[in-house]
């Protein structure tokens, strides 16, 4: 195997494989293709099973839920351990609703108020390897030469790329990813005379964007109106952050929240994260 540099940063790899090699790759995929064939069997009546447990559950949750009224002035205590439904507005327990958070660089943002769950979502500037590989037969000896091209861009990601396995390491390295999602929530959102496990407020969704003031962050990598960025955004470096925030108010139209879960005394927890 040679491989030659033709670019800063892509490279061409070549490998040459005789008659006897390539006949040992082709068995190989042969028998590991037998293999997945085999075990596709015992995946599938896993699978079933999962759907028929599935369908009894959504059977027994149907059969057993009972209506609740979020308009009541307390909890009914006769309802404690039932599966209950009900449809009303959501608000946080302190009456403000006023979440923050920090991130590296000193990125912040901070919602108006009314919000009862703030989301972080952050993507890194990062190295990312792509490869194609193009295969030539050999006119003699039976034999095969591939080609395989590597190249590194870099993007604008969510998840971390690992750049242990690259080809190249050395020069194109990315940082540990330091700063990842995350999800914060109000204390004791209610619904009528139920307060919300952090299970349930964490599955609401979160559209509404947050707006960013100038003093919303100390450096000067703000820009725009919804974004952040740790470094210059017109020129950014690999490990530089772009940060934006989504929020869940609680100026939900009464219909518009509807709910599913289990009773405990006051509170409303989730039926393996169940929402509707």
């Amino acid at each position: 195997m040679q491989a030659f540099q033709t670019g800063p940063h892509s490279y061409v790899q070549v490998t040459r494989r005789n008659v006897g090699q390539r006949f040992c790759g082709g068995m190989c995929g042969a028998v590991f293709g037998l293999v997945l064939f085999l075990g596709s069997f015992p995946l599938l009546w896993t699978n079933e099973g999962w759907a028929v447990t599935a369908l009894k559950e959504i059977s027994f949750i149907s059969e057993n839920a009972v209506e609740l009224r979020a308009s009541a002035s307390s909890h009914d205590i006769n309802l404690a351990g039932k599966i209950v439904y009900l449809t009303g507005r959501a608000q946080a327990g302190d009456g403000r609703g006023i979440l923050t958070d920090t991130v590296r660089g000193g990125l912040k943002a901070e919602t108006v108020g009314g919000a009862l769950k703030l989301q972080r979502h952050v993507q890194m500037y990062q190295w990312v390897e792509r490869s194609t590989t193009h295969r030539r037969r050999d006119t003699v000896g039976g034999g095969e030469t591939e080609f395989k091209e590597i190249s590194y861009h870099p993007e604008w990601r969510g998840d971390h790329v690992s750049s242990n396995s690259f080809k190249d390491s050395h020069v194109h390295h990315n940082p540990p990813f330091d700063t990842p999602d995350a999800t914060f929530t109000a204390d004791r959102v209610r619904v009528g005379p139920y307060s919300l496990s952090d299970g349930i407020v964490a599955a609401l969704p979160a559209q509404s964007a947050v707006f960013l003031k100038e003093t919303d962050t100390v450096r000067t990598g703000y820009k725009g109106i919804t974004e952040a960025f740790t470094g210059n955004p017109s020129y950014p470096s690999v490990g530089d952050l772009r940060v934006h925030w989504t929020y869940t108010p609680e100026v939900l139209c009464p219909s518009s929240l509807s709910l599913m879960g289990l009773v405990l005394w006051s509170a409303l927890v989730t039926i393996r994260n169940c929402l509707w």
